[in-house]
């Protein structure tokens, strides 16, 4: 959130965690400085290593605590508060309608392309790339 020279940043439950000061035209973070430096407090250590891990599920969590699969893992016993992240990642979303969708009815109607990557072995010309053309219609 912008509040004139200032950029004020938050966590997902809006708190305030540090506030960010406009320099010239844009906002630059500068690490080293202790009046930007920002530090995570989080109490709860499954918590903290199912973000670490990438949002793990946290029954694999104490699988990998128990077995001494990781170095360092502290003991994981209490339950992990409701993820906001990992919630909306699980959230079905809503399919294409199929009666709205328009179809080609025609040649040459609709046609995809696409650029290939620079191409580690050069085709006998000496080119690099190449393009596809794609008809809709045809799939050719």
């Amino acid at each position: 959130m912008f509040k004139g020279k200032y950029c004020l940043i938050s966590d997902p439950a809006r708190l305030e965690i540090f506030t960010i000061k406009m320099k010239g035209k844009s906002f630059s973070l500068d690490w080293m400085e202790e009046e930007s430096t920002a530090f995570l407090n989080i109490t709860n250590q499954i918590e903290l290593w199912h973000k670490r891990l990438g949002h793990f599920h946290q029954a694999m969590l104490v699988h990998m605590q128990k077995k001494k699969m990781v170095h360092g893992m502290p003991n994981l016993e209490e339950e992990i508060l409701v993820c906001a992240y990992c919630q909306y990642d699980k959230q079905n979303k809503l399919s294409f309608p199929h009666n709205k969708a328009w179809r080609v009815i025609k040649k040459l109607q609709l046609i995809h392309t696409d650029v290939a990557r620079p191409l580690k072995t050069i085709s006998l010309n000496g080119s690099r790339y190449y393009i596809a053309f794609i008809d809709d219609y045809t799939r050719m």
